[in-house]
């Protein structure tokens, strides 16, 4: 174990890099590891940035993930009919949901309104 301590700290043999997506919680996430390395003293030399969607791919990029989407959905919908679950679809929203607005928010699209009002006082 020490052998590949001093292997990871070894900057001449070892280069790091971390690997994250641009959501609020990977790169939170991409932080506390680089902190956590530097404290056991490994150096991150590189930060790669995963799925970014370039504006000229955007359009056809987007069309692949709906269509893609659209067939998921419709394999989970006829699974969930055989064992009688209910699916309850979410929009993508395109900020973190946070706070009690956020939540209003998503609930607008989880509950139906009886159900909304039941939960009204948890997001007063």
């Amino acid at each position: 174990m020490e052998e590949l301590r001093d292997l990871v700290r070894d900057k001449k043999r070892t280069q790091f890099a971390v690997v994250t997506v641009m959501t609020g919680l990977a790169m939170a996430e991409s932080e506390r590891l680089v902190k956590s390395l530097e404290k056991d003293c490994v150096m991150v030399e590189n930060l790669i940035i995963n799925q970014i969607i370039g504006d000229t791919a955007a359009t056809a990029f987007v069309r692949r993930i709906i269509d893609n989407q659209s067939k998921c959905i419709e394999q989970l919908r006829e699974a969930g009919a055989e064992k009688d679950i209910e699916l309850t679809e979410v929009p993508y929203f395109d900020v973190v949901v946070r706070g009690a607005y956020g939540l209003q928010v998503m609930a607008k699209s989880l509950f139906s309104p009886i159900v909304q009002a039941d939960w009204r006082h948890v997001t007063d």
